[in-house]
């Protein structure tokens, strides 16, 4: 009796973990399954972290601006939920890199750096 249930415990351990790793989320996401998620409506909160200006000339579609100088103080950011699903952006991937760390830090546990920044994104248009 004590086997099975030991063996019992092991295999839902083991599912678990299993299990987890399938629904983890990404530390980074390539523009290709960005627009994968975003097109089949998938609930996620894409931070673009670039300047005002270069925000106006592009920029992917429902994403909002907020500046990598101004995450820290941002009450958008403070109002948002820490498990929620956020893509952080900027031009190339690195300033998004950083915002990335800067909202691990500050809690959140579920954001993601599109790798190559809009410059990924402007290849699939």
């Amino acid at each position: 009796m004590k086997k099975k249930l030991v063996l019992g415990l092991a295999l839902l351990a083991m599912f678990g973990i299993k299990h987890g790793e399938q629904i983890q989320f990404p530390n980074e996401i390539t523009a290709k399954r960005l627009k994968e998620w975003t097109s089949k409506g998938k609930d996620l909160i894409i931070i673009d972290v670039r300047q005002p200006e270069e925000f106006e000339q592009s920029h992917i579609p429902d994403s909002i601006l907020i500046p990598l100088d101004t995450i820290e103080e941002s009450q958008q950011i403070a109002d948002l939920e820490r498990n929620s699903p956020i893509i952080v952006v900027c031009h190339s991937g690195n300033r998004s890199r950083t915002a990335q760390r800067m909202l691990q830090e500050m809690g959140f546990t579920r954001v993601a750096n599109l790798t190559g920044g809009m410059l990924a994104w402007a290849e699939l248009e």
